[in-house]
């Protein structure tokens, strides 16, 4: 067997790391390329992992309503009695690329479930009428945002390569938020003092805080606080595992 100095081990190392680096680089490059629809049957990876479409749904509607003098964009170009209402999903993963028409179906389920129910008799909203029924391709990723915790698709993942994925999540998206957050609109508050926040282009919501990182029994904040990942009958009906934060 021939012997390698330990100049040339180190220049293959080197080399090793670099070809990494690049790839990690390209998957994160991938990663912020935003508003460029995927097509049906396409895929990606990003650091070695399935990533998943993730998409904005959004409704919007008029339906009955009251006019009221400081709110007037609620009923711009609408008569008396009537008002705009929406209703929007920002972020919703799916298992692969869909196509036109399996999107427009997402929205209808959405326009049943969430406005005709909202419109029952006793609800507000009554007699809704469809003005835009919109949705958007927001990126690639191998986990979504909900309220307060992140879901990914279960595939058999142990619970140790669930904690490793989302741990490789968190530093893409810190990451992100480090090289591209800026100053927002300034805005005035009531007391009169001018404010400028401070936008972040992907809001974590304490998920950089890994000790909040848990599940549930029930799938709920009723249920007993378990070790991440959450893996509760409702996740495991949903064919999902979250993690909460």
């Amino acid at each position: 067997m021939r012997k390698v100095s330990a100049k040339q081990q180190a220049q293959w190392e080197h080399e090793a790391l670099e070809r990494k680096f690049a790839k990690l680089q390209a998957d994160y490059d991938k990663l912020k390329a935003k508003d460029v629809p995927p097509k049906p049957g396409e895929t990606r990876e990003i650091e070695g992992e399935k990533a998943y479409p993730i998409y904005s749904l959004s409704v919007e509607y008029a339906c009955n309503g009251e006019h009221k003098p400081e709110y007037p964009n609620w009923h711009e170009g609408l008569p008396e009695g009537r008002i705009w209402g929406g209703s929007s999903v920002n972020d919703h993963m799916l298992k692969e690329v869909p196509s036109h028409p399996q999107m427009l179906k997402l929205l209808s389920e959405r326009w049943e479930r969430v406005v005709i129910k909202a419109a029952e008799p006793g609800n507000k909203h009554a007699n809704p009428f469809p003005a835009r029924l919109a949705y958007r391709f927001l990126r690639w990723e191998t986990w979504c945002l909900t309220w307060f915790s992140h879901y990914t698709f279960d595939v058999g993942q142990s619970d140790a390569a669930v904690r490793a994925s989302f741990d490789r999540f968190v530093e893409r998206m810190e990451r992100l938020n480090r090289e591209e957050s800026h100053p927002g609109e300034p805005y005035t508050d009531t007391d009169g003092k001018t404010w400028t926040p401070w936008v972040e282009p992907y809001c974590l919501m304490g998920a950089e805080d890994r000790y909040r990182w848990c599940g549930s029994t029930t799938g709920d904040e009723k249920g007993e606080r378990t070790d991440p990942p959450c893996r509760c009958p409702h996740c495991k009906a949903q064919g999902v595992i979250r993690i909460n934060h």
